[in-house]
């Protein structure tokens, strides 16, 4: 990688035929998408952002947590006040495994950093994902 202007970096990849023809497809899907001629460049950028999105830990704990709201909602107003009791018991459900609803919730609080602290040193500004 160099830089070729302030805010630009040039890469240069080889690719094997099977890499190439997934990159083909994605500009298949991206041109269709946005409804014009889509380059390499546009292609390879959507499915970094699709995959960012798909698999990083703070985007999947914020879809959850509104997944998760809507269902509160719509279960909620629709329950009587004994039903209501049975479900927060429901709820209440012990586990051997950490809920996602939890991990979920850490990682939106910790924006996917690490927050660990020693000897008053905090790694607050790494980004590596801890599971």
């Amino acid at each position: 990688m160099k830089f070729v202007a302030e805010n630009v970096i040039s890469m240069t990849t080889a690719f094997s035929e099977e890499e190439a023809e997934l990159l083909k497809r994605v500009m298949d899907f991206e041109s269709q998408r946005t409804r014009k001629a889509s380059t390499r460049k546009d292609a390879l950028v959507a499915a970094l952002k699709e995959y960012i999105d798909h698999h990083d830990p703070v985007a999947k704990a914020k879809r959850a947590e509104m997944r998760a709201q809507k269902i509160r909602r719509t279960r909620y107003e629709n329950l009587s006040g004994q039903k209501r009791e049975r479900q927060k018991q429901l709820l209440i459900r012990r586990r051997s495994a950490l809920p996602a609803a939890l991990i979920h919730a850490v990682h939106l609080r910790d924006q996917g950093r690490c927050t660990f602290i020693s000897n008053s040193n905090r790694c607050g500004a790494t980004r590596k994902m801890l599971s």
